[in-house]
């Protein structure tokens, strides 16, 4: 998984001249890999742009020039697929776009939150009802009626993203390796006093 990403600000430069779709120029700064711009996490600030659009993204350094399509939107960002341009010097795009894509894809553990519990999970209170609430504590959906809707749409989201929730032995093994590192941090203190 990619901790880069593209800057919320970006893909403001829209050119809609006798288009249908939407066209989009970015500068990336010189940190961004070329196998980054494919992985969906990299454009989650941007969920909103359609499908067929064509967004241009060049590195800053002239390490790459491409055009990229916008395939789908994900839970997680979007999906991208090579359409033409400049990648870096000996690298097949085609095989980069499948190889970050199938890597992306891949069936992964969501993230165990500060208090021992699945960051990814819902929760019900009066004035929202059932709600599900997803990475970065975004809020995905509210007003279910039930809790079997709400884990319904639990689901759903987990599988757009490509992740489970951990199960309680994970839970509790993550929950043992914080106890241990805690401890162990507590004993570096005293000794070093």
């Amino acid at each position: 998984m990619t901790d880069k990403y593209l800057r919320p600000g970006a893909l403001t430069n829209a050119s809609l001249v006798e288009q249908t779709y939407a066209q989009y120029f970015e500068m990336l700064p010189e940190d961004v890999d070329y196998e980054d711009i494919f992985h969906p996490a990299f454009w989650r600030h941007h969920k909103n742009v359609r499908p067929f659009t064509m967004v241009r993204v060049r590195r800053a350094d002239g390490a790459f020039d491409v055009f990229l399509t916008v395939r789908t939107a994900v839970a997680g960002g979007l999906v991208m697929e090579f359409n033409s341009g400049r990648p870096p010097r000996g690298v097949d795009p085609y095989k980069v776009e499948s190889e970050v894509r199938a890597e992306a894809m891949k069936m992964r553990v969501a993230p165990i939150g500060g208090n021992g519990k699945p960051v990814i999970r819902i929760e019900y209170l009066p004035k929202t009802k059932w709600r599900v609430i997803g990475l970065g504590s975004e809020e995905i959906k509210r007003d279910l009626p039930t809790r079997d809707a709400a884990e319904s749409e639990l689901a759903i989201y987990l599988h757009t993203i490509n992740m489970r929730n951990p199960t309680e032995d994970e839970l509790l093994a993550e929950m043992k390796r914080r106890t241990d590192a805690a401890v162990a941090a507590q004993k570096a203190a005293a000794s070093a006093a």
